[in-house]
């Protein structure tokens, strides 16, 4: 299921010999602040900023359980998992700044430090 959006439930089930049908409605919760879903191949982020990154499973075989970034020795990446197909990252340093992230399932992203008003 998305983030952030409205869906239709229906049960049908017989009970004693009669049919009954169930019908209602639900939504799923918004993306908390700096909460970031990490399907697109470039995140623009603000530097100093610590963001959670949510990767949609394909399947229910894929899952990030470890990551690898790549970057220059002046920049500063913190991060850790924070479960699966989320990791919490924050990068140090200027604006301009990328970072590329490597996940266990294969995809890679870049993480680019944009101006402080993003």
């Amino acid at each position: 299921m998305e983030c952030d959006k409205r869906y239709r439930a229906v049960f049908v089930y017989r009970y004693r010999g009669e049919e009954y049908l169930l019908r209602w409605y639900f939504s799923t919760k918004k993306l908390p602040k700096n909460f970031l879903q990490a399907n697109q191949k470039l995140l623009f982020v603000r530097p100093n900023v610590w963001y959670n990154l949510y990767w949609r499973a394909q399947n229910p075989q894929d899952k990030i359980t470890t990551y690898h970034y790549y970057c220059s020795k002046s920049v500063e990446v913190e991060g850790y998992i924070k479960d699966i197909n989320t990791i919490v990252l924050c990068v140090r340093r200027e604006i301009g700044q990328r970072v590329k992230i490597v996940l266990s399932n294969g995809e890679s992203i870049f993480y680019i430090c944009e101006s402080e008003s993003h």
